[in-house]
C-alpha cells in the first residue's frame, strides 16, 4: 500500500503529513508513505490544488484539512 501526499511546504501540508505519519504508526499499518511537490507528478493524477492525497493510485482527498479520525478512515477505505 502506498499513500503519496502532494503539498507544498505550506502550514497545512506539513500538519496533514505529520497526522499522516501519526496514523500508519499508531495503526502499525505497512505502508509506503510519499510526500510530494512535484507539479507534473501531480497533474498526472488530475489534481490541480494541495493538500491532495493519493492511496494506490487512487485520488483519495483534495484540498482538505482531515482530522486523526477521518484520515484514519479514509486510509482503512482503502485498505
Amino acid at each position: 500500500m502506498k499513500i503519496i501526499l502532494f503539498g507544498s511546504s505550506c502550514e497545512l501540508c506539513r500538519e496533514l503529513a505529520q497526522k499522516i505519519e501519526h496514523v500508519i504508526l499508531r495503526q502499525n499499518l505497512p505502508i509506503e508513505f510519499e510526500k510530494s511537490n512535484d507539479i507534473k507528478y501531480m497533474l498526472s493524477y488530475g489534481i490541480q490544488s494541495t493538500p491532495s492525497i493519493v492511496i494506490n493510485e487512487q485520488v483519495a482527498s483534495i484540498s482538505k484539512d482531515l482530522t486523526y479520525e477521518e484520515l484514519e478512515e479514509l486510509i482503512h477505505h482503502y485498505i
